[in-house]
C-alpha cells in the first residue's frame, strides 16, 4: 500500500444503522411479516427477505452487564470497561453496548433506565459512535 492509502470495507446491510448513528439517530430493523424489531441486524436470520428500518428513541432498560478490569490491548478503551445488554424501547431483543469512557460502576444497576449517547469526537470504529448513558445525564464523550 502506498502512504496515505487506507483500507475500506462495506458494512453491507448495517450501513444505514451506522450512517444514522453519525446523525445521532438510532435505527433498528423490523420484519414486515412478524413485526419483530431487532437492533442493528439487517434482517432476522430465520426469515429471508427485506426488512424495514425503524427509528427508535434510544431509551431502554439495563437487562444485564459485565464489568471488566482487563481488555485486550487492541481495544484501546478506558478501564473499567462495562459491556451492557440493553432492552431498548421499541425493540424485541437485547443490544450489546459499552458504557464508554468514565463509567461509574457504583451507579450501574440492572433494571435502571438508560439511553444511547453519541460520540462528539471522531472514532476509529463505527460501533464507538454510541455508548450507554443515564437519562438526564449529558455525556461529553463515548
Amino acid at each position: 500500500m502506498e502512504d496515505g492509502d487506507h483500507y475500506r470495507h462495506s458494512l453491507g446491510k448495517y450501513s444505514k444503522f451506522f450512517i444514522e448513528l453519525e446523525n445521532k439517530k438510532f435505527f433498528a430493523t423490523e420484519c414486515p411479516k412478524c413485526g419483530f424489531v431487532y437492533p442493528i441486524r439487517g434482517r432476522l436470520p430465520r426469515l429471508p427477505g427485506d426488512h424495514q428500518w425503524k427509528e427508535l428513541p434510544g431509551t431502554g432498560t439495563l437487562a444485564s452487564y459485565s464489568i471488566s478490569e482487563f481488555v485486550p490491548a487492541f481495544m484501546k478503551v478506558e478501564l473499567p470497561y462495562v459491556l451492557a445488554m440493553v432492552k431498548l424501547d421499541g425493540a424485541d431483543s437485547l443490544l450489546p453496548i459499552s458504557s464508554g469512557t468514565g463509567a461509574r460502576t457504583d451507579k450501574i444497576k440492572t433494571g435502571m433506565p438508560v439511553k444511547v449517547a453519541y460520540s462528539k469526537v471522531p472514532v476509529g470504529h463505527p460501533m464507538l459512535l454510541m455508548c450507554l448513558s443515564r437519562p438526564n445525564y449529558e455525556r461529553t464523550a463515548c
